[in-house]
């Protein structure tokens, strides 16, 4: 498998406390700081979205057994 870290990251937005949560879609740009992570998550069995944004230093792809 593979593992993905997030270096010194900060969470900028977090619009949700629920723990039941299906991805949806998600966006990386780079920043002067270095990337921000977008990813949009759905509630299951509703319509609503919620949003959580990250922003890091770097980002580091690891493989593991």
């Amino acid at each position: 498998g593979n593992k993905i870290v997030l270096k010194n990251a900060v969470v900028k937005k977090q619009d949700f406390d629920k723990q039941e949560l299906g991805w949806c879609y998600e966006e990386l740009y780079p920043t002067k700081k270095g990337y921000e992570l977008h990813i949009l998550f759905f509630e299951y069995g509703t319509s609503e979205t919620y949003d959580l944004i990250v922003e890091c230093d770097n980002i580091e792809i690891t493989n593991y057994k």
